[in-house]
């Protein structure tokens, strides 16, 4: 189980070293944050009916892709990098989890969705593979 908390802090971040600038929408609490680096860009977004979270973050050399929403929590995180790809999407229905990770020399491939706590994981790597299947 994930315990979540409804405050949530707002954050625009936009520059070669760090830039703030805070940005909130939503019905009940949203938080969107954006950060974009030289070397290593972060952008994360979030928006929420009650609380959804979308994060986008892209770098040169790590790049990080996460979204996140939900209709009460739900979770969708992409990460992907140009040597280090990592994408994860996880997608609740009360607990729904759907992570997937792809890399360039290790791929890790997890899907994960349940009903209330379904655990469904797939890891799929070129040089290492992995698999791991997690059920309540």
């Amino acid at each position: 189980m994930m315990n979540f908390n409804m405050n949530f802090e707002t954050m625009d971040i936009i520059g070669t070293n760090a830039t703030n600038t805070p940005q909130t929408t939503g019905t009940n609490t949203t938080s969107s944050s954006q950060t974009i680096g030289t070397n290593t860009t972060y952008t994360s977004q979030t928006t929420g009916t009650n609380t959804t979270y979308t994060s986008l973050i892209i770098g040169t050399y790590t790049t990080y892709i996460s979204q996140i929403i939900g209709t009460n929590t739900t979770y969708t995180s992409q990460t992907t990098g140009t040597n280090t790809t990592y994408t994860s999407q996880i997608i609740e229905t009360n607990t729904t989890y759907t992570s997937q990770t792809i890399e360039t020399k290790t791929t890790y491939t997890s899907l994960i969705i349940g009903t209330y706590t379904t655990y469904i994981s797939q890891i799929i790597g070129t040089d290492t593979t992995y698999f791991t299947d997690n059920r309540d």
